[in-house]
Parts: C-alpha cells; structure tokens; sequence
C-alpha cells in the first residue's frame, strides 16, 4: 500500500509524531532493515538535546542508545556497549543498518527526554 502519513505516539510522555511524504516512504523501506533513513536522522537530531551526546555533553553524537531514544557519542558508545545490549543496544547513526522499530524508538526518544 502507498502509505502517505504516519503517526507515533510515546506512550510514555505522551508525545505524538507525525511522519509524511518522504519520511513516511524512508520509514517503510525499513521494513527490509538499511541504514537510518536521512530525512529522519535529521528530524532525530532536531529532537531537544539531540545536538550533543547525552552522557558527555560532546557536540554533533554518532551513535545513539536504542534502548533509551538517546544520542550519544562514539567514545560513551563504547562505555554503553560493555554494560551489554540487555542495558543499552547501541548503533552508528551512520554505519550501521537498522530495523523500523529502531528508527521509531529514536523518533519518539530524544536526549530531552531523558535530562533531568
């Protein structure tokens, strides 16, 4: 089907995203899994505090924290990787090839999110 309009919705804090047109095409070519979609890598890293690394504070992160919608640099990456995937699945923004329900996460996620 030619789906034009996607809604997410965190049920969590209650947050609602929309996703059309382009975004909406590039969200479903994941369904064969690929590498995170342009068009919503750059929505992710509009998302409030997403500019920098949610552990250190590093501007521009290239990795993100599935487990927790976060973005976060390649050195915190490492930390989070030998806590284990159970703790923090972590991924390359850029080199890893990622599934729907990743990209969906980090769409509702946001470094905002989780700042106290």
């Amino acid at each position: 089907p030619n789906v034009r309009h996607v809604i997410l919705h965190n049920h969590d804090v209650g947050e609602t995203t929309r996703c059309r047109g382009e975004e909406t095409d590039e969200l479903m070519k994941l369904l064969l899994g690929g590498p995170f979609p342009r068009p919503l890598l750059h929505r992710v890293r509009q998302l409030a505090g997403n500019d920098v690394c949610m552990d250190c504070q590093k501007f521009d992160p290239d990795s993100a924290s599935v487990t927790h919608g976060t973005l976060i640099c390649r050195q915190c990456a490492g930390r989070h990787r030998s806590l284990g995937g159970n703790v923090s699945f972590v991924k390359s923004v850029t080199m890893d090839a990622w599934e729907i329900n990743h990209v969906i996460a980090m769409l509702l996620g946001g470094n905002g999110q989780l700042q106290v």
